[in-house]
Protein backbone atom coordinates (compact mmCIF):
# COMPACT_ATOMS: atom_id res chain seq x y z
CA UNK A 1 0.00 0.00 0.00
CA UNK A 2 1.49 3.06 -1.13
CA UNK A 3 0.76 6.25 -0.51
CA UNK A 4 -1.02 7.32 -3.85
CA UNK A 5 -1.89 10.99 -5.20
CA UNK A 6 -5.48 10.26 -4.18
CA UNK A 7 -4.62 9.60 -0.33
CA UNK A 8 -1.73 12.00 0.08
CA UNK A 9 -4.04 13.94 2.70
CA UNK A 10 -4.94 10.65 4.72
CA UNK A 11 -3.12 10.74 8.03
CA UNK A 12 -5.03 8.13 10.43
CA UNK A 13 -6.44 5.11 9.94
CA UNK A 14 -9.06 4.39 12.44
CA UNK A 15 -9.77 0.40 12.46
CA UNK A 16 -12.98 -1.35 13.89
CA UNK A 17 -11.53 -4.31 14.12
CA UNK A 18 -7.76 -5.45 14.80
CA UNK A 19 -7.47 -6.30 11.11
CA UNK A 20 -4.68 -7.94 9.25
CA UNK A 21 -0.89 -7.41 10.67
CA UNK A 22 0.39 -7.24 6.85
CA UNK A 23 -2.76 -4.47 6.35
CA UNK A 24 -1.59 -2.48 9.35
CA UNK A 25 2.37 -3.10 8.66
CA UNK A 26 1.34 -1.63 5.09
CA UNK A 27 -0.35 0.77 6.56
CA UNK A 28 2.24 2.27 8.58
CA UNK A 29 5.12 1.82 6.24
CA UNK A 30 2.47 4.25 3.90
CA UNK A 31 3.08 6.69 6.92
CA UNK A 32 -0.73 6.31 7.69
CA UNK A 33 -0.96 6.10 11.94
CA UNK A 34 -3.42 3.11 12.52
CA UNK A 35 -5.49 3.48 15.58
CA UNK A 36 -7.82 1.17 16.53
CA UNK A 37 -11.32 2.35 17.83
CA UNK A 38 -11.30 1.24 21.10
CA UNK A 39 -8.44 3.83 21.39
CA UNK A 40 -9.49 6.36 19.65
CA UNK A 41 -12.24 6.37 22.34
CA UNK A 42 -9.86 6.64 25.02
CA UNK A 43 -7.75 9.22 23.79
CA UNK A 44 -10.58 11.40 23.59
CA UNK A 45 -11.45 10.75 27.06
CA UNK A 46 -8.01 11.60 28.08
CA UNK A 47 -8.15 14.63 26.20
CA UNK A 48 -8.45 18.18 28.36
CA UNK A 49 -9.41 20.18 24.92
CA UNK A 50 -12.42 22.57 25.65
CA UNK A 51 -14.89 23.04 22.24
CA UNK A 52 -16.31 26.01 21.82
CA UNK A 53 -19.66 26.69 21.77
CA UNK A 54 -22.11 26.27 18.80
CA UNK A 55 -23.09 29.41 16.91
CA UNK A 56 -25.74 29.18 14.65
CA UNK A 57 -23.99 28.95 11.66
CA UNK A 58 -21.85 26.09 12.88
CA UNK A 59 -21.86 22.85 11.31
CA UNK A 60 -24.66 20.49 13.27
CA UNK A 61 -23.58 17.48 10.70
CA UNK A 62 -22.38 16.29 7.39
CA UNK A 63 -25.24 14.57 4.97
CA UNK A 64 -23.92 12.56 2.82
CA UNK A 65 -25.63 12.47 -0.70
CA UNK A 66 -25.43 9.71 -3.25
CA UNK A 67 -25.00 12.75 -6.04
CA UNK A 68 -28.50 12.00 -8.10
CA UNK A 69 -27.85 15.20 -9.35
CA UNK A 70 -23.96 15.14 -9.61
CA UNK A 71 -21.13 14.54 -7.70
CA UNK A 72 -21.92 12.99 -4.53
CA UNK A 73 -20.74 15.13 -1.61
CA UNK A 74 -21.34 15.92 1.95
CA UNK A 75 -23.57 18.99 2.63
CA UNK A 76 -23.15 20.81 5.72
CA UNK A 77 -26.46 21.17 8.08
CA UNK A 78 -25.81 23.96 10.30
CA UNK A 79 -27.29 24.57 13.75
CA UNK A 80 -29.74 27.11 12.97
CA UNK A 81 -30.96 24.32 9.84
CA UNK A 82 -31.76 21.77 12.18
CA UNK A 83 -33.53 24.26 14.74
CA UNK A 84 -36.09 25.62 12.21
CA UNK A 85 -36.72 22.13 11.27
CA UNK A 86 -37.48 21.10 14.87
CA UNK A 87 -39.50 24.53 15.59
CA UNK A 88 -41.32 23.99 12.24
CA UNK A 89 -42.22 20.58 13.39
CA UNK A 90 -42.58 21.69 17.01
CA UNK A 91 -45.61 24.04 15.27
CA UNK A 92 -47.27 20.54 14.05
CA UNK A 93 -47.48 19.53 17.60
CA UNK A 94 -44.31 17.40 17.51
CA UNK A 95 -42.45 17.77 20.71
CA UNK A 96 -38.45 16.68 20.68
CA UNK A 97 -37.19 15.80 24.05
CA UNK A 98 -33.44 15.22 25.69
CA UNK A 99 -33.80 11.40 25.01
CA UNK A 100 -34.68 11.88 21.32
CA UNK A 101 -32.59 10.21 18.34
CA UNK A 102 -31.82 10.98 14.96
CA UNK A 103 -30.92 8.69 12.31
CA UNK A 104 -30.02 10.02 8.97
CA UNK A 105 -30.39 7.58 6.41
CA UNK A 106 -31.50 9.66 3.33
CA UNK A 107 -28.05 8.11 1.47
CA UNK A 108 -28.93 4.85 2.00
CA UNK A 109 -32.32 4.73 1.18
CA UNK A 110 -31.41 6.79 -2.03
CA UNK A 111 -29.35 4.13 -3.30
CA UNK A 112 -31.91 1.35 -2.15
CA UNK A 113 -34.40 3.60 -4.44
CA UNK A 114 -32.34 4.08 -7.41
CA UNK A 115 -31.30 0.44 -7.29
CA UNK A 116 -34.59 -0.52 -7.35
CA UNK A 117 -35.65 1.79 -9.90
CA UNK A 118 -32.57 0.54 -12.39
CA UNK A 119 -33.68 -2.68 -11.76
CA UNK A 120 -37.59 -2.13 -12.24
CA UNK A 121 -36.69 0.04 -15.75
Amino acid sequence: MKKGKHVDHLEYLVLLDNGEINDLKDAENAGLHVLTFDNLLASGIKSKTNLPDPSPESVFTICYTSGTTGSPKGAMISHKNILCMANGLKTLGIEFTEDDVHLSYLTLAHIFERAVSHVMV
